[in-house]
């Protein structure tokens, strides 16, 4: 009966470690989202598709709120809402996986005498939590006392199974036997998989495996002077079999990616698969190796890590994730094309990934049918006619981009007007913003291949000013983003514009669209007699925003408008009219290979100077 109490007395201590242990994690991931959560999400919305970049982007982001798992779950709800493309998930799930081995370096700190340190900080944590007066104070607290938990939780892990001689020798047996097996090292690996997707943690199964392989020390009572011994129990599990757990347990984090994405989009389901694929191409790349080298890979980390075992899994995991990143960040491409042929598009979607819709990326020449009237055995004239034809394609692919930013305007307007933005119409925009990007990046590697190609040499003035045209297409695409944040605090301020503001702003954009319809047209057609129409529009609109602000003055002196409403009304105002500087710089591109930067600045200073000499004011 003592027997059995002492055994299961073992086993509870154990459960009740992995229990406190996942309490820690979620209160320090639960605190640290509170703290950084925002910054974290808004960074993996709008980080670029530099591959470097995405994967320092994952790490951080892991490390920051100490979850590879909310992080990849982060991912695939962005890439569902159309937020952010497979490639940039491709890359932050690869860094995730990188940022997870920090935790695993924490385990091991857990059998050093720092340990009782964050254990006793629990106390001020508590304190601060409970009767803390500020929410940043609670927050703090909050996250001190996960520290604290996540250190009782290793204690209790790292003491349950030891003193009990029959069950380390069970232990320490059972799993020499597995490591020393033909088929060890695939039932550890597995037996890592199974933990972790019944735990729903890779980081609690590593930091079990690392406890369990790392040397104790615990004090025992004596009964002679100074009736205390200290006693080093040896680690329960070898290195060489310690090592295909870690490796099974990432494998078995991708289970709840894979749950977060039922239901959910098409290229959700390849972002959980990509996680999928990054840790399969782990587990066969890297498990024959330990299954071969085993015993030289665990005596070599005992050597770097000075002889503890801890320290030295926490090294194997660090080193696993990096060698697999290492490899894989370089066949991404490759490995979006094969989810994306396991999980096909369904009949009639229409893909949400940027691209560029007119100018093929792939050819330097695109294939056309030669017109009748060309000779085609004469490779100058079909280069000649296949020329044109790409100059148009150009110019379709910038009025496209111009379409996509004029339609980001207006929704974004939209929003302000209605006084608020969900959640869908935010992600709709922040996507399509990212197809004003990536086609902006894709013209301007094309206008440069040109501009190297004889054939083009009659149209280098056009494609010089196609330079600054996307550029100003651009900046109204990010126009469209700063109506977005001043719709989110105007929501959550819970401010709303009067119907008398709401109408001149509806005003303001219809000029605008008007005038962004004209210059696309005098781009396109090359005709520049239309140039005073944008002049007209020019003025308009410089006249509209002044007559709109002395009106939205005096409703504000009758009452009828508030301070708070004017601010976000003269953001908005300032922004439209800056929108229109683009247009008329797209319109005189025709005229000036840089727009007309320099000849409008020259103009709008000459009418000041105009005003000041006549003695009116100057707004704005």
């Amino acid at each position: 009966m003592a027997q059995f109490n002492s055994i299961f007395g073992s086993i509870a201590q154990l459960m009740a470690g992995i229990a406190i242990f996942l309490l820690g994690i979620k209160f320090l991931s639960g605190g640290l989202q509170s703290g950084a959560g925002k910054t974290v999400k808004k960074t993996l919305a709008r980080i670029g598709d530099n591959r470097f970049v995405g994967v320092g982007v994952g790490a951080t982001a892991t490390v920051a709120i100490q979850s590879s798992t909310a992080v990849t779950v982060m991912v695939v709800g962005f890439v569902n809402a159309g937020v952010m493309t497979l490639h940039q998930a491709a890359a932050v799930i690869m860094g995730a996986n990188i940022g997870t081995t920090a935790t695993a370096f924490m385990g091991a700190l857990g059998s050093l005498p720092i340990a009782s340190f964050f254990m006793f900080s629990g106390i001020i944590g508590i304190v601060l939590y409970m009767f803390g007066k500020k929410e940043r104070l609670k927050l703090v607290g909050k996250i001190i006392l996960a520290f604290a938990l996540l250190f009782v939780g290793m204690h209790l892990m790292s003491r349950a199974l030891r003193g009990n001689a029959q069950i380390e020798g069970f232990f320490t047996n059972a799993f020499q036997t597995m490591a020393t097996s033909p088929v060890g090292p695939l039932v550890l690996f597995l037996l890592g998989t199974l933990l972790t997707a019944l735990l729903q943690s890779s980081t609690a199964t590593t930091m079990m495996i690392v406890n369990m392989a790392t040397a104790v020390s615990r004090t025992i009572t004596i009964a002679y002077y100074p009736y205390y011994q200290v006693v080093i129990d040896p680690p329960l599990i070898a290195l060489n079999a310690a090592l295909p757990v870690i490796l099974g347990a990432n494998l078995g984090t991708c289970l709840t990616a894979l749950i977060a994405s039922v239901g959910a989009s098409p290229n959700a389901k390849r972002a959980a698969l990509i996680h999928l694929s990054t840790d399969i191409f782990g587990f066969v790349v890297f498990l024959p190796i330990l299954w071969i080298w085993g015993t030289p890979i665990s005596e070599g980390l005992a050597f770097i890590s000075g002889g503890n075992y801890g320290i030295a899994a926490s090294f194997f995991h660090l080193f696993y994730n990096m060698a697999m990143i290492g490899i894989l960040i370089w066949f991404i491409k490759p490995l979006i094309k094969l989810v994306t042929k396991l999980v096909p598009a369904r009949e009639g979607e229409l893909s949400t990934e940027p691209q560029l819709y007119f100018i093929d990326e792939k050819a330097s020449v695109i294939p056309r049918q030669i017109p009748e009237n060309v000779d085609s055995s004469d490779s100058l004239q079909s280069a000649v006619a296949n020329s044109i034809f790409q100059r148009e394609d150009v110019f379709k692919e910038v009025v496209n981009m111009a379409g996509l930013a004029h339609e980001n305007l207006d929704a974004s307007l939209k929003c302000v007007i209605s006084g608020g933005i969900t959640a869908q119409e935010k992600n709709k925009i922040i996507s399509t913003e990212q197809k004003i990007n990536y086609i902006n990046k894709g013209i301007g590697r094309h206008l440069i291949k040109f501009s190297n190609d004889a054939v083009f040499v009659e149209d280098q003035q056009t494609f010089n000013s196609l330079h600054h045209v996307i550029f100003d297409i651009e900046r109204i695409g990010d126009h469209a983003m700063n109506f977005v944040e001043e719709a989110q605090e105007m929501k959550s301020n819970k401010i709303v514009f009067s119907e008398y503001a709401v109408k001149n702003l509806e005003d303001m954009f219809s000029t605008i669209s008007d005038m962004l319809h004209l210059s696309l047209e005098i781009l396109e057609t090359r005709n520049s007699e239309k140039l005073d129409e944008i002049s007209k529009f020019r003025r308009k609109i410089n006249e509209n925003k002044r007559a709109y602000g002395f009106e939205h003055i005096s409703r504000l002196n009758k009452g009828e408008c508030n301070v708070e409403a004017g601010v976000h009304f003269y953001a908005i105002m300032t922004g439209l009219e800056r929108v229109k500087d683009h247009l008329t710089n797209i319109a005189y591109s025709v005229k000036s290979t840089a727009g007309t930067q320099h000849e409008r600045l020259k103009k709008l200073s000459k009418e000041r100077i105009k005003k000041r000499s006549e003695g009116k004011n100057v707004y704005w």
